[in-house]
């Protein structure tokens, strides 16, 4: 079984990663348009399209992460409350 606190920092340092991806995406929030849509131009560039894969992948290394040690995490530090 993997040690409690390995496990727990590997969780804040994908929720770092995934909320520094998110950050840097979220650099393109003033191009929206009124109702809150990028323009094509913009969602086709290859900068966005990379910082919104880098976002993704992030996303998803966290949410693989959590459906395979969040149940025992949860559990150990409901343990030691």
């Amino acid at each position: 079984m993997p040690d409690i606190d390995d496990l727990i920092r590997q969780q804040e340092f994908l929720w770092t990663e995934m909320h520094a991806a998110s950050k840097r995406l979220k650099a393109f929030d003033h191009l929206r348009n009124p109702i809150g849509l990028l323009p094509d131009d913009i969602r086709t560039s290859t900068e966005y399209r990379n910082l919104k894969a880098a976002c993704d992948l992030a996303v998803q290394k966290l949410r693989v992460f959590n459906k395979t040690h969040l149940k025992t995490i949860r559990k150990a530090q409901g343990a030691t409350k």
